[in-house]
């Protein structure tokens, strides 16, 4: 996730088609991966969430809208 994340992040095209594709996914992945296993997804979110970028900000907060992550109570 990390590795996905930070190719967006990196990107120096953000509107290409795989560049947004791959935004589109992980605004669904890191929940599914958080509620698999909050122990390392969570504090991973965490870090990414700090992060200064209008595509991270997009990703945290279609993230956190996810009834999976509501369920398991966590905050930032």
């Amino acid at each position: 996730m990390d590795a996905a994340t930070a190719l967006v992040v990196g990107s120096s095209d953000r509107r290409a088609e795989p560049v947004r594709v791959l935004r589109q996914a992980l605004g669904y992945a890191w929940s599914v991966v958080i509620a698999a296993d909050p122990g390392r997804g969570w504090p991973r979110f965490v870090a990414w969430s700090k992060r200064d970028d209008p595509d991270v900000a997009w990703l945290v907060r279609e993230n956190l809208k996810k009834n999976r992550l509501q369920r398991l109570d966590l905050r930032l």
